[in-house]
């Protein structure tokens, strides 16, 4: 398994969790603009990854 550096594991959760958020934002555009607004910035990030890791575990 490649070592990553955290920086790269950063990047790569957030390039996985703005896919998902992007999906869910599709399905749901009203609700999702609601939690965009409250969550906006990196809490709004780590929470998707923190989805994104669940989906995978």
């Amino acid at each position: 398994m490649p070592e990553h550096t955290f920086l790269e594991l950063d990047f790569s959760l957030k390039t996985s969790a703005s896919w998902i958020t992007w999906d869910i934002g599709f399905m749901l555009p009203g609700f999702f603009g609601i939690l965009d607004f409250v969550f906006l910035g990196s809490l709004g990030y780590w929470i998707s990854a923190s989805w994104v890791l669940w989906d995978i575990g």
